[in-house]
C-alpha cells in the first residue's frame, strides 16, 4: 500500500519526478476522518498510531480516507503536484 500511495502521489521540479519515502498510511472510516489541514493538524493525526476502524465489517474503498505521511528529500523544491 505505500508503493501505491507514494506513486500516486507525486511531486515535480522542472518536470523531473521527486520520489518520497512513505512514513505512515493511515485508513480513516469516512466520516471520521481527522483534520488534515493546516500542517498542524497532519502532524497531530500521524502523531498517535493508526486508528482503529471499529467493527469488522466489510470496509470498500469508497467508504475510507486514505492519509499518508510522505517525506521527500530535504530542500527539494516542489513546482508542481499532480
Amino acid at each position: 500500500m505505500a508503493d501505491l500511495t507514494e506513486a500516486g502521489f507525486a511531486l515535480q521540479n522542472g518536470g523531473t519526478r521527486l520520489r518520497g519515502t512513505v512514513q505512515a498510511v493511515h485508513l480513516h472510516r469516512l466520516g471520521a476522518e481527522p483534520g488534515f489541514a493546516p500542517l498542524t493538524e497532519a502532524r497531530s493525526a500521524f502523531a498517535a498510531n493508526a486508528p482503529p476502524l471499529g467493527d469488522l465489517a466489510p470496509l470498500y474503498l469508497d467508504e475510507v480516507v486514505i492519509g499518508a505521511a510522505i517525506r521527500n528529500a530535504p530542500g527539494a523544491a516542489v513546482c508542481a503536484v499532480r
